[in-house]
């Protein structure tokens, strides 16, 4: 019998309770008043241990990240952000000590409504310039502004002797077709020499991007004594959570794998969305590139979603447009490593108590 389908029965907590009650009524009748407070005490030091445990450590910490950002509101120009402005990450801890005091991270929107140093929409003729379209992992979420993807490929291409600028077009929450809508509709308009479009897993999802609350998929998650309980202790968050993580991760890979069906309109519009950006290429002389970019998630042979960069590569190439995966640099790391902060895959979600 499938473990997952008797968590989710909605008489678990019914069950909680009652066996608590009568377990305790058991132990009345069995052992001596001293045994018992004894037993208590036990438990309670316990519990208390594990709590400090888990403080010491930040395992469980019930407060989610925030971030705050503001998205134009000008749809001719394309979805992008809002010129001059701060990106601001909230975290509720610093465990790496990559953040400021306040355990932040600042990043910058320019004159021109992306992120990065300013740039004139006319580019010198002895540079090669390099436009970058994605998502939050273009962007650089969570990132100082010198650690973004499109800052690093720019150092590392200069320290190879290139004249080139890498631009970064990366918007949060955005997929291919957005993407594409804004190269032809803004990104056009910075004379890009190379435009290279980064196509992650969950590309594919339909805007907005579904919303997975762990309560919808373990009944303990939904029991007030626990959702209220969370808020506080580090120790009850990191039990719930520990079953959370590999639910809404076992969900979202079905998600990811039934999206990339060959009939699912989500891949239909990104296969749809590339061939535009190459015809794009094509009438205005500009290199096209597209660049797959693995899920943070099992990062090792187990890897879930190898079928489908293998079916992007493949439609690529049968379209004459070159690609790069990155799946091979990633490959036998630990995803918790690849984050500033510990976060899990429960906080790219609706997490909300």
């Amino acid at each position: 019998m499938d473990i997952y389908r008797i968590i989710n029965n909605n008489i678990l907590e019914l069950i909680f309770l009652t066996s608590f009650f009568i377990l305790t009524l058991l132990y009345f009748w069995k052992v001596k008043w001293r045994n018992f407070l004894l037993t208590i005490s036990s438990i309670l030091f316990s519990l208390l241990l594990g709590e400090a445990i888990c403080r010491l450590y930040d395992y469980g910490n019930p407060h989610s990240y925030t971030y705050r950002e503001k998205i134009s509101a000008k749809p001719e120009l394309g979805y992008h952000y809002e010129p001059n402005q701060e990106l601001i990450y909230y975290y509720p801890d610093n465990p790496r000590g990559y953040f400021d005091s306040e355990n932040r991270v600042v990043g910058h929107i320019n004159s021109k409504g992306f992120r990065g140093a300013e740039k004139d929409f006319k580019k010198d003729d002895t540079v090669t310039r390099i436009a970058v379209l994605g998502d939050s992992y273009t962007l650089g979420l969570g990132n100082k502004d010198e650690d973004t993807l499109c800052t690093r490929m720019e150092y590392w291409l200069k320290s190879l002797g290139k004249n080139v600028e890498v631009l970064n077009f990366g918007v949060t929450s955005t997929n291919t077709a957005l993407q594409v809508n804004l190269l032809q509709r803004y990104v056009l308009r910075f004379e890009p020499d190379i435009v290279l479009l980064i196509v992650c897993m969950n590309d594919v999802e339909s805007l907005p991007k579904p919303c997975i609350k762990p309560e919808d998929l373990f009944s303990l998650s939904k029991m007030k004594t626990f959702r209220s309980t969370r808020r506080f202790s580090w120790f009850v968050n990191t039990f719930l959570k520990s079953i959370e993580r590999h639910l809404i991760s076992k969900r979202m890979t079905e998600i990811y794998i039934t999206g990339y069906e060959d009939k699912n309109p989500g891949w239909i519009s990104i296969k749809e969305s590339i061939l535009k950006a190459r015809n794009l290429a094509l009438e205005n002389h500009f290199i096209f590139r597209v660049c797959i970019y693995p899920e943070m998630l099992n990062l090792d042979k187990n890897y879930p979603f190898r079928g489908i960069h293998f079916k992007i590569w493949e439609f690529c190439q049968n379209n004459n447009i070159k690609v790069f995966d990155l799946l091979n640099l990633f490959i036998g790391k630990k995803d918790s490593e690849l984050y500033h902060f510990l976060i899990d895959k429960l906080q790219m979600t609706c997490y909300n108590f």
